[in-house]
Formats: C-alpha cells, sequence, structure tokens
C-alpha cells in the first residue's frame, strides 16, 4: 500500500504538476495493473483437470455440438466470490436436456439449491463451430459453452460466474 501510495502521489504528483499527464499515468499505471490481474486468472482447462475426480463415472460417447442428453456435474469453480474449486464427482447432479430447449436438474446435494428450479428454458446458439464454441443461455445467464463427444464446459469467469464441467453419461 505504502508503494502505491508513493508511486500515485510523490512520483507522479509531486514531480510533475501537470495534471493531464498525470492522469494518462494514473490510467496507465491502472489499465497495466488490471491487464496484469485479469492475465493471471485466466486459465486453459486441460483433458487432466477432467480427469482429476474423486469418484469416476463412466462416459458416454455422443456427437460433437449435441447438448440433448444426460449431463453429470463433476466440477465447478469460482474465482471471485467465494473462490474455490467443489467436486461434485460423487454427487449425482444430473442435466438433462431435451429437444424441447428445455432442461430439469435432479440432484442427491441437499446444498445444490438448482435443483429445485423445475424445468428450464435454455438457448443454444453456434458461435465457432470450428472451434466448438457455442453460447449457452438460461436464466438470463450467458455461459461461453464447449461441448465435445464426452464433456461440456460452461465458462463464465470473466463475470465471475465460474466454469462448470460436466461429462455425457447413460440417458
Amino acid at each position: 500500500m505504502r508503494l502505491l501510495y508513493y508511486l500515485l502521489f510523490h512520483k507522479l504528483i509531486y514531480k510533475n504538476m501537470n495534471t493531464k499527464k498525470i492522469f494518462k499515468k494514473i490510467n496507465s499505471f491502472f489499465i497495466k495493473l488490471l491487464l496484469l490481474v485479469g492475465l493471471t486468472m485466466i486459465r486453459c482447462i486441460s483433458n487432466d483437470e477432467i480427469q482429476q475426480q474423486s469418484c469416476k463415472t463412466t462416459k458416454e460417447k455422443g456427437t460433437v455440438g449435441n447438448i440433448i442428453g444426460n449431463w453429470k456435474l463433476v466440477k465447478q469453480d469460482r474465482l471471485f466470490i467465494s473462490p474455490g474449486k467443489i467436486d461434485h464427482s460423487c454427487d449425482d447432479i444430473i442435466f438433462s436436456f431435451k429437444k424441447d430447449s428445455t432442461y430439469t436438474i435432479s440432484s442427491n446435494n441437499p446444498t445444490f439449491l438448482e435443483s429445485s428450479e423445475g424445468s428450464i428454458e435454455y438457448q443454444l446458439q453456434a458461435i465457432d463451430l470450428s472451434k466448438n464454441a457455442f453460447k449457452f443461455t438460461a436464466r438470463g445467464i450467458d455461459w461461453h459453452c464447449t461441448i465435445s463427444e464426452y464433456d461440456m464446459i460452461w465458462d463464465n469467469t470473466i463475470l465471475d460466474g465460474g466454469r462448470r464441467i460436466f461429462i455425457r453419461i447413460k440417458q
């Protein structure tokens, strides 16, 4: 904190009283700081991370880009609000997607509150099929979504919505 005080006030204000230059330097400093923090928080997900589960579940092979069917939530993580990773691989939190653009959630975990919502409408829009990228929208929340043969990832880390990792299971 003292370093920030020193940089902002002693270096910028006392040595250079031109306010336009001061604000440019402050803006530049905060932009660089924001970029640095943002870049350190962004991570790519690997197959190893999907494989690291406490309880193993048999994955079902499906079609790339096809969301219809049953998906088990195996991992959830957040960056800012109550940060951390939650391993749901031992829970039976099942998202069942139907052709009529609705899904339901069933769960044996009483702390997973979303399972009591009933049928939920969703939209899935292709963003870039070559990269298997979709926009998944439900309950007014947009998620970046990828759907492979075995796994589905919802990523909303840019808005601190966290990330959810699913595996496709038998119907």
